[in-house]
């Protein structure tokens, strides 16, 4: 190499923060850059001719280290982030990924290796304190399923009996009770109903997303769908409501969480219906690619398919599509819709079990349309 082109290598060298050594076939060093002498606390003096691996009171020993230096040395091959430990007396043990590779060039009278050395200790220790932040938090994650789940539970029964009993008292004919008192009962009875519906649905929302038991299965989603309609017969003949089904594909789901899916949605559209019209709700599908999807899901899966639940209800302003799909969140009074306000979350929460998406459209007086988008 001519000694201009040399000396503008060493000083690209010299530019370069990582430390940064290189070895002749005995493993001596034969340079090193700035960094390496600041990092090591160590000169020029001290380093240049020795044997890499006797350095620092023999710091560098390590058998691993060692066998990656001969591998690269007869194969001519490179390593790429060897973890390599040392204490330094000055910092303490510090953790280093050091890459190992030939210098192949035709001047060179010896083949030399480079090794360039990268102190993750700060990006460890933090990963490490993340580690043990998640797991306390999968911790209490777990704590309060439980809770959850237990507390659901324990409530059922004590509501059940108030309802019951209330339900008796305002079936006994033989009560004297007033007409106050009479209200009084029929509006324990609503609320406790309310309150077992609530804890339901509380129990439904905690185990979706944290249980491990479901499986995907061949799914035919009509069958799916008329076994919903089924569940809400009564409340639909009562409506009058008619529901119109496409031919629907058979599409991997997990078939109990799509039957919750499409009970909350049919459900919904029959209840906020429009008093003064029957309710029609309308469901098809269709296959479409992941550029078609709306910009804010739009990922490389490939095919998607769309399923659309319409209805002609009362709708709702356009600007809450994405806040109905949050937990507790009503957009009409309790009093004038029963629900509690957790039935959206609950299909946000099954469509992404399937890696999915649910959107809304709709507008105050013309109805509402709920699409999914499960993967194929």
């Amino acid at each position: 190499m001519r000694p201009f082109a040399k000396h503008y290598s060493a000083s690209i060298v010299e530019t370069i923060r990582e430390p940064l050594i290189v070895l002749d076939t005995e493993l001596r060093i034969k340079s090193a850059n700035a960094s390496f002498y600041s990092y090591f606390k160590t000169t020029e003096h001290e380093t240049e001719d020795k044997i890499l691996l006797d350095l620092a009171d023999g710091r560098w020993q390590n058998e691993n280290f060692k066998n990656e230096l001969l591998k690269v040395q007869s194969t001519g091959t490179n390593v790429a982030d060897f973890e390599f430990k040392m204490f330094l007396p000055e910092i303490g043990e510090r953790i280093m990924l050091l890459s190992i590779r030939p210098i192949l060039h035709s001047n060179l009278r010896e083949q030399l290796i480079l090794i360039t050395i990268n102190d993750i200790s700060e990006i460890h220790i933090a990963n490490n304190i993340l580690e043990k932040k998640n797991n306390a938090l999968e911790e209490t994650n777990k704590e309060l399923i439980s809770f959850n789940y237990i507390l659901s539970h324990d409530l059922q029964e004590p509501l059940r009996k108030i309802h019951t009993f209330s339900k008796l008292i305002a079936d006994d004919h033989k009560s004297t009770l007033s007409e106050e008192s009479a209200e009084y009962i029929n509006r324990i009875l609503v609320s406790t109903r309310r309150m077992q519906q609530l804890t339901e649905d509380l129990l439904n929302y905690s185990h979706i997303d944290n249980s491990d038991n479901y499986q995907l299965f061949d799914t035919d989603i009509n069958i799916v769908i008329q076994e919903s309609i089924e569940e809400l017969s009564e409340s639909i003949i009562a409506k009058g409501a008619t529901v119109n089904v496409s031919e629907l594909l058979v599409l991997r789901a997990i078939p109990l969480l799509v039957r919750q899916l499409f009970i909350n949605l049919i459900g919904n559209a029959v209840k906020y219906s429009d008093k003064n019209i029957l309710p029609v709700i309308t469901i098809e599908g269709k296959e479409i690619q992941d550029n078609e999807m709306p910009p804010a899901y739009s990922i490389s899966h490939g095919k998607y398919y769309k399923l659309t639940v319409a209805d002609n209800g009362i709708g709702f302003p356009n600007d809450q599509a994405v806040k109905i799909f949050d937990p507790f969140q009503r957009l009409h009074g309790k009093d004038k819709y029963d629900g509690t306000g957790i039935g959206l979350a609950i299909c946000k929460k099954i469509m992404t079990k399937h890696h999915g998406f649910i959107t809304a459209e709709s507008s105050p007086g013309n109805g509402a349309t709920f699409i999914l988008y499960f993967p194929l």
